[in-house]
């Protein structure tokens, strides 16, 4: 049996390290932002094409605070709205239309918040679909949502996971805070072959 070669990427927010630069790097798939338009992190339909003709994938991730106070308190209806912004922007920026979409989960939610996190999940795979849909976030919030059977994809961070990865999240954010081209980013790897990247096709 072949051996199956991980894949590194980076993701990053308000900086932008040139494609080249992350290609050198070794680097071939960057996780970007689909934000509320006028956000300085946001993918742009330029960036989206620079990033591609320099043969990266582009995988994204909707937040717009994804904190519990702002966007998960307002569970379903709120994941639906968000999931609605998050495709339009992603169309906007030049995305094929049936790209999964990552929503942020950007805390340690306690027990008594987690009904309300699935049905922000619910809302966004109400306007999606489930084939779709795709949560960032700590190990608590990634394996409730999977044991569910509230997502597809899954991209867990080291933050908030004390040590422990679940095995169905297909991107795992394993070193934030680093440097590549004197821009701010973070560290992933992918753990299947389908991770949400636009335009993937199994061979």
């Amino acid at each position: 049996m072949t051996a199956v070669t991980m894949k590194q990427g980076i993701d990053y927010s308000f900086d932008r390290p040139s494609p080249q630069a992350v290609r050198r790097a070794g680097y071939s798939f960057v996780v970007r932002y689909l934000a509320p338009e006028g956000s300085g992190k946001a993918l742009t339909r330029s960036e989206a094409g620079q990033l591609r003709a320099a043969g990266l994938d582009v995988v994204c991730v909707w937040q717009a605070y994804g904190d519990w106070k702002h966007d998960l308190s307002g569970g379903r209806a709120k994941g639906a709205e968000h999931a609605t912004r998050a495709a339009e922007r992603l169309a906007a920026c030049g995305g094929p239309a049936a790209a999964p979409i990552y929503f942020a989960v950007d805390f340690d939610p306690r027990p008594a918040q987690l009904d309300t996190i699935a049905g922000y999940a619910q809302g966004v795979a109400q306007v999606l679909g489930l084939a779709r849909t795709g949560v960032y976030g700590g190990i608590t919030t990634i394996t409730h949502l999977f044991d569910q059977q509230l997502i597809t994809y899954g991209w867990q961070t080291r933050a908030w996971s004390r040590g422990r990865w679940d095995d169905r999240a297909q991107l795992r954010q394993v070193e934030v805070e680093s440097r590549l081209d004197g821009a701010a980013v973070d560290l992933d790897t992918a753990h299947a072959p389908d991770f949400g990247q636009w335009d993937y096709a199994a061979v």
